[in-house]
């Protein structure tokens, strides 16, 4: 028969299902506000492009201008690449939305797992009774045996 798990290490094994659970449901909230940040990061990288538009026209006589453009150029593609890791970040949440109903799935099994174990300790015991009662009957066959014996003697 395989080997099974003892009731505390079974414990043990749910306790630390639920710790990882609520560690991942916090970690779910913190990103959902992540997100919602990166939304309002948008709405500035929006505001930007517009501010980046009216000073190319308002900056003529300033000769720090270039630089300046060139430097806000840049902060604006990294903003772009920001927003493009705003959809990794929405399918990550949604694949951690997707563990953390996977584990309660298995935490569902894991008690299933453990009548199954109980059930065949069960069958287990029920298969020692069945081999005692056949070791049983062959000694009541014997009996039988020796009595006819006896019988068909006298």
């Amino acid at each position: 028969m395989a080997e099974t798990m003892t009731d505390g290490e079974s414990d043990r094994i749910l306790g630390n299902q639920d710790v990882i659970r609520d560690n991942q449901e916090k970690i779910l909230a913190n990103q959902e506000k992540i997100l919602g940040n990166q939304d309002a990061l948008q709405k500035l990288l929006t505001n930007q492009k517009a501010i980046l538009a009216n000073q190319d026209k308002i900056a003529g006589n300033q000769k720090d201008l270039k630089a300046i453009l060139a430097n806000q150029k840049a902060i604006l593609a990294n903003q772009d690449k920001i927003a493009g890791n705003q959809e990794q970040l929405k399918a990550i949440l949604a694949n951690q939305k997707a563990i953390l109903a996977n584990q309660k799935t298995i935490a569902g099994n894991q008690k299933k797992l453990d009548q199954i174990v109980a059930n065949q300790k069960k069958l287990d015991q029920v298969l020692a009774n069945q081999k005692a009662i056949a070791g049983n009957q062959k000694k009541l066959d014997q009996i039988l045996a020796n009595q006819k014996k006896i019988l068909a003697k006298r």
